[in-house]
């Protein structure tokens, strides 16, 4: 978990330092249910891109992170990052199972 957490702090770190646009893969970004039925379904979120801007504001630096066809979060106060909502209907009594993959 250490390890884990100083790995996002030096990448934070390394990105704000050079901030440069992350490119991923060279196809789109895309959210598409690939496969849906009465029991369950199957999706898929690619990102190609992570486009980052530096951003100075009273004296202080940060880097916004964009994703093309995200939103943010928005909270006063809160880091402002890319986010994907889409709403899905689950039936009453079932259960949910989520997988990751890559």
């Amino acid at each position: 978990m250490r390890l884990l957490k100083l790995s996002v702090i030096l990448s934070f770190f390394v990105v704000s330092t050079f901030a440069k646009d992350i490119k991923l893969t060279e196809d789109e970004n895309k959210f598409s249910i690939t496969s849906n039925s009465l029991t369950g379904f199957d999706f898929v979120n690619q990102l190609s891109e992570i486009n980052i801007s530096k951003i100075k504001q009273n004296d202080i630096q940060f880097i916004r992170l964009n994703i093309d066809g995200y939103g943010e979060n928005a909270k006063n106060g809160f880091a402002s990052i890319p986010v994907l909502e889409q709403l899905i209907n689950i039936p009453y009594g079932s259960s949910v199972n989520i997988n990751i993959i890559q």
